[in-house]
């Protein structure tokens, strides 16, 4: 089954989501990108890669999890999109992995899911 990528449309950290993705893909997990709409995202590297969706239209049922890559645009695209936070609920509640990198986790704190449960975001 294959994992789901959360990346802001503009200023992602490239590496939080090249690397990341990698590992994944060599170990024979597919991943998918979604963002706030389908098309291309610029990182703050510079690096693009293609959103196939937005996760507005992600389905938890197809995926074991998700990932919610950080970098500054995070907080301007993805912070406060209640979208998202009914997202990470959903597969939370499931039962599924839930993950943030760098500035991410501010998504999960405002989902309500890190109740009683010790997290790390960059400052």
């Amino acid at each position: 089954m294959n994992l789901l990528f959360v990346i802001a449309p503009e200023r992602f950290r490239d590496e939080e989501l090249a690397i990341p993705e990698e590992a994944f893909r060599e170990a024979g997990i597919g991943v998918d990108i979604a963002s706030t709409v389908p098309g291309i995202c610029t990182g703050m590297l510079g690096g693009t890669v293609e959103a196939v969706m937005a996760f507005g239209d992600a389905d938890p049922d197809d995926y074991a999890g998700i990932v919610v890559v950080g970098g500054t645009g995070s907080q301007d695209h993805l912070w406060a999109s209640a979208k998202l936070q009914a997202l990470v609920r959903a597969f939370f509640e499931q039962g599924k992995v839930v993950a943030a990198i760098c500035l991410a986790p501010v998504v999960l704190a405002r989902a309500g899911i890190l109740a009683g449960r010790q997290a790390t975001v960059y400052p």
